[in-house]
């Protein structure tokens, strides 16, 4: 390992993070065990594009949500009409993970509110989208255009701003601790759980909801991913994979209530596992170009290590970003051979392949895959990886899943402009119980 990177910074009195709740809002499902069982399967959600007509695109295969059902999970009609598509799926995805963490919170309106409802101070909000929304910046640029100035919704600014997620799932819950929305690009999921993290693990909070929300199934990103080659022009997305053409754009949510361990078990919460550190290191070297040689990767995997006290030896399997872009795979191969060499390497496999790219969504849902593997020494196979180009050389799971011991796991994030992410976690251990689907 190089330099030590947290320079005096001791987690050693720092408070430890439980994983209490889990939330996802996925285009293979809604249901945890659910879409962690079809991940295991290798069942992917890849289809031709229904939301749009995307006839004279270059791209036409995306992962889009089966039908929602917001009022099943609190959210009224009314309140969805001032809603965009992705503050739908960031409060359902957070009702999910509430629900299954067993916390005692108010539920109040999203507008209208003339007093308060009794707040939790203690609570706070980490959720992130990675740009503001399309759709309805384009419906209001569409009036202007028209010449109906008083008909662009004032809405709009709300339903478009990055910050929304985080700010209508605090409003729910009458959550006054701190409220964050950080954005790091495709890293921006990883991104918001650090923060939230640092902001237990430094007692600004009890408990965190943290995550990412997103959608790039809209024409808007179908065209920017056509047009800069990074998109699968064959509708496959095959992570690592000698034929390997590009990602698919996908939409989706993962939120999890991150929770003081001694908080957690005070009130006898369920554990799903613990996050025990993370690195956060920039390639600066460009907007788009991902370095060969990934420093800022390998730094992000040095520091989260360093963080959470482990060697290399101690994890046992890593999730990969795995785009399927032909750069970026061979970058993250190498970062990670670097510094996990020989014949006892960790296991290796991505989710992209079957859920599609989240965006600022992947981050949250990929650590959440994570945790399930450690939690169940169960890990899914590479969607869509069939001959592993030997420029990806690594310990790959292929076409099954692998039943192994994973005492803790890493989950990697690398967004546009050079930021990366690691977070390693701990699973408790439980045995895996198949969904009924």
């Amino acid at each position: 390992m190089s330099e030590r990177l947290l320079g005096s910074r001791s987690r050693s009195s720092a408070r430890r993070v439980a994983v209490t709740g889990l939330g996802l809002v996925t285009p293979l499902g809604d249901d945890v065990a659910a879409v962690f069982g079809r991940l295991l399967s290798g069942a992917s959600a890849i289809a031709p594009i229904r939301r749009f007509d995307a006839t004279g695109f270059a791209l036409n295969h995306a992962t889009e949500l089966p039908s929602l059902n917001p009022e099943a999970w609190g959210i009224s009609p009314r309140e969805v009409h001032y809603l965009d598509r992705v503050q739908v799926m960031a409060l359902v995805a957070a009702e999910h993970a509430v629900r299954d963490s067993g916390l005692d919170l108010p539920r109040q309106p999203l507008r209208g509110n003339t007093r308060p409802v009794p707040g939790r101070n203690r609570i706070g909000t980490a959720i992130g989208v990675s740009n503001s929304a399309y759709e309805p910046v384009a419906e209001a640029l569409q009036r202007l255009q028209a010449g109906q100035v008083r008909q662009v919704s004032p809405h709009t600014l709300n339903q478009s701003r990055p910050c929304g997620c985080a700010a209508l799932v605090s409003i729910r819950y009458g959550l006054r601790g701190p409220m964050l929305s950080q954005n790091a690009a495709s890293a921006t999921g990883a991104l918001n759980l650090t923060a939230a993290f640092d902001a237990i693990q430094l007692g600004r909070a009890d408990v965190m909801i943290a995550g990412g929300a997103d959608s790039g199934v809209n024409p808007l990103c179908t065209a920017i991913f056509s047009q800069n080659l990074t998109g699968s022009r064959t509708g496959r997305c095959r992570p690592f994979d000698r034929a390997r053409d590009g990602v698919i754009l996908g939409e989706g949510a993962a939120l999890v209530v991150l929770e003081d361990w001694e908080h957690a078990t005070q009130r006898g919460a369920r554990i799903y596992g613990e996050m025990m550190g993370y690195g956060l290191r920039s390639d600066a070297l460009d907007m788009s170009v991902i370095s060969e040689e990934a420093p800022g990767l390998i730094l992000s995997i040095e520091e989260a290590l360093e963080d959470a006290r482990l060697t290399p030896a101690d994890i046992r399997y890593i999730n990969a970003h795995g785009t399927a872009t032909r750069r970026n795979d061979v970058a993250e191969a190498a970062a990670i051979r670097t510094l996990f060499p020989g014949d006892d390497a960790p296991w290796v496999s991505g989710t992209k392949g079957q859920l599609g790219h989240l965006l600022a969504a992947s981050g949250s849902v990929e650590f959440l895959i994570a945790l399930l593997a450690s939690r169940h020494d169960l890990i899914p196979p590479t969607g869509g990886l069939e001959e592993p180009d030997p420029e990806c050389a690594l310990r790959h799971v292929v076409g099954r899943p692998v039943a192994a011991p994973v005492a803790h796991a890493m989950t990697l994030s690398a967004g546009m402009g050079g930021m990366n992410s690691a977070i390693v976690v701990r699973g408790e251990k439980a045995p895996w119980t198949p969904a009924a689907d």
